[in-house]
């Protein structure tokens, strides 16, 4: 958050949602894969895949596509912001002590 209490550049997150009963369709994952990475031009990072529980996840840096059962995607949308969120957190407090440390 920023000073004023919006949302700051930082604080935003993208996020596709693609509700299916095929965890394994080659196709959908390319395609999702390839939209999460479109922004990684700048960032050295390729992104993350995780499978849970039967659903598939792509991730890098403040972009998300999950592939999931209609009834799931809310619960993972929002388990993924929040583990966002705090990881956001942890790059200030990172930040903050790299800029406090005595060199």
């Amino acid at each position: 958050m920023n000073g004023a209490g919006g949302p700051s550049a930082a604080d935003t997150r993208t996020v596709l949602l693609v509700p299916s009963e095929t965890p394994d369709d080659e196709a959908v994952l390319t395609a999702m894969q390839t939209w999460v990475r479109s922004d990684a031009v700048t960032i050295a990072s390729s992104g993350h895949f995780l499978t849970l529980q039967g659903s598939r996840i792509f991730w890098h840096h403040d972009r998300f596509a999950i592939l999931a059962p209609a009834d799931r995607l809310e619960t993972l949308r929002n388990a993924l912001l929040e583990a966002a969120w705090y990881d956001g957190e942890l790059e200030g407090i990172e930040r903050a002590l790299g800029e406090a440390w005595p060199h």
